[in-house]
């Protein structure tokens, strides 16, 4: 099972996570929260790929977007 680890998030909390394709076209919203580390498996249908948008989305409505490759 693919696993994705946030371990550093700098915005005002609390704050949404979202994991997306790598375009950011197609976001599901994961969890939201207040500290990291935020853990969380890779669902379907996104399990079967090798890269991945995660998107956060902090109390003032900023959005960070990174590509990650598990």
């Amino acid at each position: 099972m693919k696993q994705i680890t946030v371990t550093n998030f700098v915005g005002a909390t609390p704050f949404n996570v979202y994991l997306c394709d790598t375009s950011f076209n197609d976001c599901i919203w994961i969890t939201n929260g207040t500290i990291v580390p935020v853990v969380f498996p890779v669902p379907a249908p996104y399990d079967v790929n090798s890269q991945f948008g995660v998107r956060i989305i902090d109390n003032n409505n900023c959005t960070f977007d990174q590509v990650i490759s598990l």
